[in-house]
Formats: structure tokens, sequence, C-alpha cells
């Protein structure tokens, strides 16, 4: 399980973070253009 993160600093980037909930990962970045690709992967 993932959290997206879109909060100001995250939207001036045009990008969210991702953070693992259950897993011992660290969170990632992702720009919005690639964020469909992302999810598709997991």
């Amino acid at each position: 399980k993932i959290a997206i993160i879109l909060a100001e600093d995250e939207l001036q980037q045009s990008q969210v973070t991702i953070k693992y909930l259950r897993e011992k990962r660290e969170q990632q970045s992702v720009a919005f253009d690639q964020l469909a690709a992302f999810i598709s992967a997991l």
C-alpha cells in the first residue's frame, strides 16, 4: 500500500511524493506525467 502526498511543495514542483505504508522503503517523488505509469507498475 502507498500514500500519494500532494501538498504545496509538490504542486510547485509538478510532482507527488509516494510514501510506502507497509514496506520499509524510502519515499520517492514522481512527476505528474509519470504517475499513471508508476502506479500501473506496482
